[in-house]
């Protein structure tokens, strides 16, 4: 797959925070105000405002990133790298964003090595490519809430609570989060954190540069040194985002696009995609089989590892010995079960979109807050390794254009269920609804152990053990944010449905009316 090159001279101008085009004046013709779905709802009030005032897609989204730092300071803050995937009618074009750092840098013995802090570049790189507001008003949502506080919402509490410890083990977290000396702020508590609001006003009226060098970005180098993380100058200084081609899968009229295979989990969904597809195998499966196929081929994509460029006889060849009726595939090296991170995405009324995923690695990253900033920083990614929180996807007619989009962040085995809704949605599958209750599993444990959602039909599981798996109950798996246009966009946007995961905390919101859902 082509990439393309960014020259850094224009990322610089990106990322130095460059007033965007001026807002036209609204059209009187109704038109479809756009939606937006995030894990946390805090973030997703801020995508909604940013589209009401007639931004973008890649506006709501860069919004929403930055409003994620401080509200998912766990998975999401600013030491966060992630990739997106869009569309921009406009100009017909499919891109990937990537911030996500190559690995090389270096710790040293129990020292660990720290990834750049990426997630305002790259949310800086989104909104140049895709959006019409100026960048102060992209931050200024972010920059206040930080300042004067927000409820914390159910998801939010729950992740501090889970992470109790690593907030009392450090002082910083302690002050910021557990404002009795103790146990972390619970649902609707109010916490500010004017260090993070700081750092956000410079980032606002410095552009996301500021980050990667000159004073703040010194500041921050020396912060995560002094709480033992190894990270240098010039790994941040030379930090840039990508702009690349999406992989894409072609599946009859439609085009499922993933994030580049860098970091990610696109290069693993692309094979996967590919044995699912091929013979229409997963659609025209009997009900029974779709389970063992999926594991089966989920099995056959991980072993196999990334592919540079995935041809119709590796296909055939990964599924040669494939038995509908018995486990045939080899175990996997490397489950990589666990997705830390968060998912958020939006459609505006023009048809562009955009969906991300953003991660720390694991939860809170380092698991110490770098002095003076509020900010818990990211780990370096390691040779090989692949977060699976950053495994978006886009669905796109060639006529019709966008028709489903969709990302997840926390929960196992997010990539593989990502890819199988791709590929029902490309194929004609289930409505939305459905696709978003269909029991879900994840392939995991060296032994390619499948794990089961708690409550899936004991037929499933019974029909998973008698062709040779060892399954268990998994409790909750990877929870999906959607987008569905059943016939397109821009042409059909009555046709458009967004939800957030029952299984989990998000929210779905339109520009112009009220939430789908809040807990």
């Amino acid at each position: 797959m082509a990439v393309r090159q960014c020259v850094p001279a224009i990322l610089l101008a990106i990322l130095g925070g460059c007033a965007g085009a001026k807002m036209s004046p609204l059209d009187e013709t109704p038109r479809f105000p756009g939606t937006v779905v995030a894990d946390e709802p805090q973030a997703a009030r801020v995508g909604r405002e940013v589209l009401a005032a007639g931004g973008t897609a890649g506006d709501a989204v860069a919004a929403m990133g930055l409003a994620l730092a401080v509200t998912r300071p766990d998975a999401a803050g600013l030491g966060a790298g992630g990739v997106c995937v869009l569309v921009d009618q406009a100009r017909k074009q499919t891109l990937a964003v990537t911030f996500l750092p190559a690995p090389g840098i270096q710790g040293a013995g129990p020292v660990p090595a720290v990834a750049p802090p990426a997630l305002a570049a790259g949310m800086a790189a989104l909104h140049a490519s895709q959006g019409k507001l100026r960048w102060a008003r992209i931050v200024a949502p972010a920059e206040a809430m930080a300042e004067f506080g927000e409820p914390l919402s159910r998801g939010t509490a729950q992740a501090l609570a889970a992470g109790a410890a690593i907030i009392r083990a450090d002082p910083e977290a302690r002050r910021i989060f557990a404002p009795d000396g103790s146990n972390p702020a619970g649902e609707g508590a109010v916490i500010q954190q004017p260090q993070l609001a700081a750092l956000l006003r410079e980032i606002r009226l410095e552009g996301a540069a500021a980050l990667q060098r000159g004073p703040l970005a010194r500041r921050f180098v020396a912060a995560v040194r002094a709480v033992g993380g190894a990270l240098g100058d010039e790994d941040v200084a030379v930090f840039w985002p990508k702009l690349a081609d999406t992989l894409t899968i072609r599946a009859g009229n439609n085009d499922i696009h993933l994030a580049p295979a860098e970091g990610g989990a696109g290069g693993f969904q692309a094979l996967l995609a590919s044995l699912l597809l091929r013979g229409d195998r997963f659609v025209d499966a009997r009900a029974d089989e779709r389970p063992h196929l999926l594991a089966d081929a989920e099995q056959r994509a991980r072993a196999a590892g990334l592919a540079a460029g995935i041809q119709r006889e590796q296909v055939d060849r990964l599924l040669a010995n494939y038995r509908p009726n018995g486990r045939t595939a080899p175990a996997p090296p490397n489950p990589a079960l666990e997705a830390s991170g968060v998912a958020f995405l939006a459609v505006d009324g023009d048809g562009s979109a955009a969906a991300c995923g953003v991660s720390l690695g694991r939860p809170f990253g380092l698991a110490r807050v770098a002095p003076g900033t509020g900010v818990f920083p990211a780990l370096a990614l390691s040779a090989g390794e692949t977060r699976t929180a950053l495994s978006p996807v886009l669905v796109v007619n060639r006529a019709t254009r966008v028709f489903f989009m969709a990302a997840a962040g926390m929960g196992a085995g997010a990539p593989a269920i990502l890819t199988a809704m791709a590929v029902e949605a490309a194929e004609g599958g289930r409505a939305l609804e459905r696709l978003l209750a269909v029991p879900r599993l994840a392939v995991g444990g060296e032994g390619g152990e499948i794990l089961v959602e708690t409550g899936t039909p004991a037929g499933i599981a019974g029909s998973l053990a008698a062709r040779g798996y060892a399954v268990r109950d998994g409790g909750i798996l990877a929870g999906v944010q959607v987008v569905a246009c059943a016939d397109g966009l821009p042409r059909s946007p009555e046709t458009c449905a967004a939800r957030a995961d029952p299984r989990g905390h998000g929210i779905a919101l339109s520009a112009a009316g009220p939430a789908t859902r809040r807990r």
